[in-house]
């Protein structure tokens, strides 16, 4: 006999009036322990996964106490020297606080860092960074490993040992992912972006220099702004594209976060003698020499002799640039004649190249030739494969001057294979680029699955634990067996609810363009099924359009396929608004939208079509910087009878392709429509 409602109740009834009742309300509290207790430790691993996505910042952290708002005064104010702060930091250490709080010794050690780099001693920076290393290697401060790395891998870059600073940077990301320090994170894609651009990797250079800004945005910082925008101009720099470069360049000057600080002068200076850079390549030498000055005031100010080589070298080639050989000849020696500028092998390297070119300007054959000779086998350059064809090409010059035909010819073959070779480098520049993001893709994956496995172990954990806590009433359990297939009768059901939503909502997806979040194709197919079949639909009519946007591809060819999405996502946005609640649009594919529009007569499709047309082209699409003009052609069939939608379906589409072709070549930004009853269709 089956389990009815009614056999539920008296059954009830019964057990509420026996003795081992009580045992029954003992058994349910303990299941509801059992089961309550592993969702508890559930919550709390995931609330232990959430505090660690927070974003750290030290920065912020120092200031939530009397010391820290003390380290972090001493770490950024101008007007200490470096003596100054470091027996500032003696006198916090004396007093022997920090050792209690990890957060606050670790942000010391910090400071003392950077208060040894302010001050040049390199035996207090390499002191300090290895007991701050051994710090955050026996503590949980894992993001000062990273800031430690990252101080490294600065260095490195400053001596032109780019292979180490790379590998201080692929060292110190695990550590700045896992503590989620944006500041590290942001300096360590900056110093890949350095790095690639060191080595020609133009597009891997771009793509970190992407992830910097992304988290710049996220944490902004005084002056890290005004680096990403010299970057940027940088990387319009290689590409010669001069007027973007001067863009970023004066965008990172007139940067308002800037403070005044030793790090932000500096870069400004940068940004100066790159602005020389850009009017020499325009052959306007009146105002490189006006930056030239405007960089000269800065490094007055600073008092900083280590640029003293940077100008001089600037200031030379500004002489080259104007013929004045004496005055450049002059400028070079005191550049490279300065022990501060020498630690620079990669800009004293650079200094060297523009002597050599000086030297062979003033005819001094034998002494350039030596020079461009010596420069070859720097190891600073062993992988410039730009600077090298550079110097194949002023070697090749320097024999052919000599009248040594043969070694020009050869230096001029490697001066070509050196071109070539650099246009494959940036080949394989792109295909690094893609791999570099599909690792990342497949490592956030990987991170992600190990979040659940480490979930799923807790909670199996859990379980464990209590059915040990809970054998002894087992026994209990067991006795009331019917109470407990009710309960499992009614969790099935709850499942079986579950996955029926589930699968509705999988449903919809299925239904959903992923880009524009438009109805696609699939959901189409369904909708005119259900069409032809509702009584609802009975002496309707139809028009069935499709909406082309016009050269799209020039928006993917010349902005990039990332602008070619988002000028998909707004025209479908602008269209979706355009029709009435009763219409239907859809994605159909590439640029190309389909549209279903019910009961429309002779009198509006001229309206609808026109609404729909001005919705993409009567004012341009905002895109971050850019103000793109986007326009749409329409071509389609009207007074369609709903009996005709599936069965002359084929015919339909291509009607109104014609038309939509027709409306194209008379110019685009237009839209044609032919009446179903019209038999007569050009096939195009």
């Amino acid at each position: 006999m089956p389990f009815t409602a009614d056999r539920e109740k008296d059954w009830m009834r019964n057990i509420k009036t026996s003795w081992y009742f009580y045992f029954l309300i003992i058994a349910s509290m303990v299941t509801g322990s059992f089961i309550l207790y592993p969702s508890l430790v559930e919550r709390y691993e995931n609330d232990k996964e959430n505090a660690k996505k927070q974003i750290f910042s030290v920065e912020k952290a120092l200031q939530l106490t009397e010391i820290g708002r003390e380290l972090s005064l001493i770490r950024t104010s101008p007007d200490l020297d470096t003596e100054e702060r470091l027996r500032q930091l003696e006198k916090i250490d004396a007093e022997n606080i920090l050792q209690s709080n990890p957060l606050l010794y670790a942000s010391f050690l910090l400071v003392e860092i950077e208060a040894f780099l302010r001050g040049n001693d390199r035996d207090g920076v390499e002191e300090a960074r290895e007991k701050a290393w051994n710090y955050c290697q026996s503590s949980d401060q894992k993001w000062l490993c990273a800031r430690v790395l990252t101080h490294k891998s600065y260095d490195n870059l400053r001596l032109g040992q780019y292979d180490l600073a790379q590998k201080n940077l692929n060292e110190a990301l695990p550590y700045a992912e896992e503590s989620n320090d944006l500041h590290a994170l942001m300096t360590i894609n900056i110093n890949f972006t350095t790095v690639h651009l060191q080595n020609q990797k133009l597009a891997t250079a771009k793509y970190y220099l992407s992830k910097a800004e992304n988290y710049e945005r996220r944490l902004p910082e005084p002056g890290v702004k005004s680096i990403i925008q010299g970057l940027k101009a940088m990387l319009a720099i290689r590409f010669e594209d001069w007027d973007n470069a001067e863009y970023y360049l004066k965008l990172g000057l007139d940067d308002p976060n800037i403070d005044g600080s030793p790090l932000e002068l500096s870069t400004n200076v940068m940004h100066y003698f790159n602005l020389i850079f850009v009017e020499a390549k325009r052959n306007n030498l009146e105002q490189a020499w006006a930056y030239l000055d405007k960089a000269r005031d800065i490094i007055d100010q600073m008092g900083d002799s280590g640029f003293e080589g940077f100008y001089k070298t600037v200031e030379a080639s500004i002489y080259l640039d104007e013929g004045k050989l004496d005055s450049a000849y002059q400028s070079i020696n005191d550049a490279l004649s300065s022990e501060e500028f020498k630690p620079f092998v990669y800009d004293y390297s650079s200094a060297q190249l523009t002597k050599a070119d000086i030297l062979l300007a003033m005819n001094k054959i034998e002494e350039a030739k030596e020079l461009y000779l010596t420069l070859l086998n720097k190891k600073v350059l062993a992988k410039d494969i730009s600077h090298q064809a550079v110097i194949y090409k002023s070697l090749s010059d320097a024999y052919e001057r000599k009248g040594d035909i043969q070694s020009a010819y050869n230096f001029l073959k490697k001066h070509y294979n050196a071109r070539f070779e650099y246009e494959q480098s940036m080949h394989q520049d792109e295909m690094d680029k893609i791999s570099i993001e599909y690792y990342e893709g497949v490592k956030e994956r990987e991170i992600t699955i190990l979040k659940t496995e480490r979930a799923l172990k807790a909670s199996k954990l859990a379980r464990e634990q209590m059915q040990n806590n809970v054998l002894v009433v087992v026994v209990l359990l067991i006795l009331f067996f019917v109470f407990n297939q009710i309960r499992r009768l009614r969790k099935m059901k709850a499942v079986n609810e579950s996955l029926l939503t589930s699968n509705s909502k999988l449903n919809e997806e299925a239904n959903k363009d992923s880009l524009t979040g438009l109805r696609n194709r699939r959901f189409l197919s369904h909708y005119l099924e259900q069409l032809t079949t509702s009584p609802l639909a009975t002496g309707l009519s139809f028009t069935i359009g499709i909406l082309d946007l016009d050269d799209f591809k020039h928006f993917n060819d010349d902005y990039g396929h990332n602008i070619g999405d988002l000028v998909l996502i707004e025209a479908a946005k602008r269209l979706q608004k355009a029709i009435r609640r009763e219409d239907t649009l859809v994605r159909w594919g590439g640029e190309e939208f389909l549209c279903v529009l019910q009961d429309t007569d002779s009198k509006n499709i001229d309206i609808v079509m026109d609404r729909l047309c001005k919705s993409v082209g009567s004012t341009p699409f905002i895109i971050g910087d850019l103000s793109l003009n986007v326009t749409l052609t329409m071509g389609a069939v009207n007074h369609i009878p709903v009996s005709k939608l599936a069965s002359d379906w084929p015919s339909i589409l291509h009607r109104a392709d014609v038309e939509l072709y027709k409306a194209k070549q008379e110019g685009k930004n237009k839209y044609r429509s032919v009446s179903a009853a019209n038999k007569e269709t050009e096939i195009v």
